[in-house]
C-alpha cells in the first residue's frame, strides 16, 4: 500500500508520496518500506511528472525502470500532456517480448487475470447465496454469471441527472498472441480456479463454457476484477505548448500477451471552472477525514450500526401489537427511513466540512504563487496519514516522502524525512 496526494492550482503542481510500496512475490503481494521511488520527473523543461501507487511493478518490471525507458526514447515533452499520456500507453504496449517484459511474464499476467475473474464470479455467487440461502445452486450460479457479465460489459457514469450505465471502453482487439494465450490457458485456469474456489464439480462444464465466454469478453474491455492488484498511475503537469496544467489518472494492470490492460480513471485541466485540485490516493483515509470529516470505513460502520440499532428498537416497539409478518414489514420500512436519514445527515455534514476546508486550506492551495509553497502544503497534507500510521503501528505507510514540484519554470524533486 501507499499514500499520495496531488495539489494543483493554475500555475503550479505538487505531487507527494510516501516510501512504502507493494511488490509481488510469486502470487503474493508484499509491502516494502525500502524507499522505492514512486514519483518521477518525465520532462524537466515542459515540467511533467508521473506518480504511481499500488503495485510498484509493471509485469514484474520496476516502474522506475519503465520510466527510464520512456525518457530514453526522448518522450515526455509532447505539445500537450494528453499526448504524453498517449506516448506512455504506447510504450507500455510495446514492451511485450522485449528486454523489460518477457513473453512468459505476460502469459503469467494473463493467467492471474483469469484467476481473479473467477474470484469475482465466486464473490457474486456467495452474495446471492447469502441473500437467498434456499435457492437452487445452479440458479444462483446463473445469476452470478449475469452479474459478472454486466460488470464486464458496462460501467456506471455519474451525471447531473444521476448515475447511468454505459458500454465499457475497449483496450484493443484480440490479437494473434492473445488468441494463442486464450487457447492454451483460459479453460484450464478457469477449471482449476472454479474447482478450488467453489468446490470440485460445482460449476458444470456448460456453466464453465459460459463463464469462459464472459471472461474472454472482459480481456479486451476496461473491466478489472475487483481484487486484481493494479498500479494507479497519475500523470500531471504541463505539455510543451500548454500554459495551464492538467492531470490524468490511469489504472494499469499489465500485458495480457501483447494487449495492455488499463483504464482511464479521471482527468482534469485547471482553469476558471477548476481553479484548484486536491486529490489523494490509495491509503488515504486520514486525508479523507481531514477533507470531509469521515472516510468510507466510518460511513460503512455508521450505516451498519444505525440499521442494526433501528431494527432492534422497532422490533421491540411493535412486538405484541401485530402479527410477525406485519411486524417484519413495518420494522423494515422504519429501519430504512432511519438509515436514510442518518446517511443524509452525514452527507450534509461532509459537504459542510469540505466547504470549510476549501475556504481555508483550499484557499492556501489556490493562492500559492509558485511550486515551492504548493509543495510544502502537499507535504503537510501527506504528513496526516504518515503520523497516523506511526501512532497505530501500521507498516503500510512510511517516511521518507518525495515531493515533486512542477511549474512552467521547470521541475524539482526532493526527498524529505521531516517537513521543514
Amino acid at each position: 500500500m501507499t499514500v499520495e496526494v496531488l495539489l494543483m492550482n493554475r500555475t503550479a503542481v505538487a505531487m507527494a508520496a510516501d516510501s512504502a510500496v507493494s511488490v509481488t512475490e510469486d502470487s503474493r503481494v508484499l509491502t516494502s518500506q525500502t524507499g522505492v521511488q514512486k514519483v518521477f520527473v518525465l520532462n524537466g523543461q515542459s515540467a511533467s511528472g508521473l506518480m504511481v501507487h499500488g503495485l510498484a511493478e509493471f509485469c514484474g518490471c520496476p516502474w522506475a525502470t519503465v520510466v527510464e525507458a520512456f525518457k530514453a526514447k526522448g518522450l515526455g515533452g509532447e505539445p500537450t500532456l494528453a499526448a504524453t499520456v498517449e506516448s506512455i500507453v504506447g510504450l507500455l504496449r510495446s514492451l511485450y517480448g522485449g528486454e523489460l517484459v518477457s513473453r512468459e511474464q505476460a502469459a503469467t499476467y494473463f493467467r492471474f487475470f483469469v484467476a481473479y475473474a473467477v474470484r469475482d464470479f465466486q464473490l457474486h455467487y456467495e452474495r446471492l447465496q447469502a441473500a437467498a440461502p434456499g435457492r437452487p445452486r445452479d440458479e444462483l450460479l446463473g445469476l452470478a454469471l449475469e452479474h459478472l457479465r454486466a460488470e464486464v460489459m458496462e460501467t456506471t457514469v455519474y451525471e447531473d441527472t444521476g448515475p447511468r450505465q454505459v458500454e465499457r471502453g475497449r483496450v484493443g482487439e484480440e490479437t494473434q498472441v492473445l488468441r494463442a494465450l486464450i487457447a492454451e490457458n483460459l479453460d484450464h485456469v478457469l477449471e482449476l480456479m472454479a474447482d478450488d474456489l467453489l468446490g470440485k464439480g460445482v460449476v458444470s462444464r456448460e456453466m464453465r463454457a459460459k463463464l469462459a465466454g464472459v471472461v474472454r469478453a472482459g480481456l479486451t474491455t476496461t473491466w478489472m476484477p475487483s481484487e486484481l492488484p493494479t498500479t494507479g498511475v497519475v500523470i500531471a503537469g504541463f505539455g510543451r505548448d500548454e500554459i495551464s496544467p492538467s492531470y490524468f489518472e490511469l489504472q494499469v494492470y499489465g500485458l495480457l500477451g501483447d494487449v495492455l490492460k488499463y483504464d482511464y480513471s479521471d482527468a482534469g485541466r485547471l482553469g476558471p471552472d477548476l481553479p484548484v485540485v486536491i486529490k489523494s490516493f490509495a491509503q488515504d483515509s486520514a486525508v479523507n477525514r481531514f477533507l470531509r470529516g469521515a472516510d468510507w470505513v466510518f460511513l460503512a460502520n455508521t450505516d451498519y450500526a444505525s440499521a442494526h440499532l433501528a431494527t432492534e428498537m422497532f422490533q421491540g416497539m411493535f412486538e405484541g401489537n401485530m402479527d410477525a409478518g406485519q411486524r417484519k414489514a413495518l420494522t423494515g420500512q422504519m429501519t430504512g427511513l432511519v438509515s436514510e436519514a442518518v446517511r443524509f445527515g452525514l452527507y450534509q455534514a461532509m459537504r459542510a466540512r469540505f466547504t470549510y476546508v476549501l475556504d481555508t486550506y483550499g484557499s492556501k492551495v489556490r493562492s500559492a504563487t509558485s511550486a515551492e509553497p504548493l509543495g510544502r502544503l502537499a507535504g503537510q497534507l501527506l504528513t496526516l496519514p504518515i503520523v497516523e500510521s506511526e501512532l497505530t503501528g501500521n507498516l503500510t505507510v512510511a517516511r521518507p516522502f518525495s515531493i515533486l514540484r512542477l511549474s512552467k519554470g521547470g521541475a524539482s524533486l526532493s526527498l524529505e524525512k521531516e517537513l521543514i
